[in-house]
């Protein structure tokens, strides 16, 4: 909480771990309420990013598992779904599909 670097050679198994746990949550609400004490909305006010990407398939694909361990497919070419984000980008780079970009 004091932002004091704490060597991770000094921290048992539990304490490192913990450390990780608390850090990020630590970090998020001074940020929130420095937002606050400058007249600023928080940062949960503002737009969130998608958690799931709208896609074109352009290859014929077989169901998958998707992140949230729902299951996505069988897909055909021009087929338009919604998945979550990190097995759209997968896809993507595989040359599976395509994001659809919505305005």
């Amino acid at each position: 909480m004091a932002r004091e670097r704490v060597p991770r050679e000094v921290l048992t198994t539990e304490e490192e771990r913990l450390h990780g746990e608390i850090l990020p949550v630590a970090e998020a609400y001074q940020v929130f309420f420095k937002d606050i004490l400058q007249g600023r909305s928080s940062r949960n006010e503002r737009k969130k990013k998608p958690k799931k990407m709208l896609l074109r398939f352009i290859r014929e694909i077989p169901a998958i598992v998707g992140s949230d361990m729902k299951t996505y497919g069988p897909f055909e070419p021009e087929d338009i779904a919604t998945l979550p984000l990190e097995n759209a980008r997968i896809l993507i780079k595989k040359g599976v599909a395509l994001e659809v970009e919505v305005e």
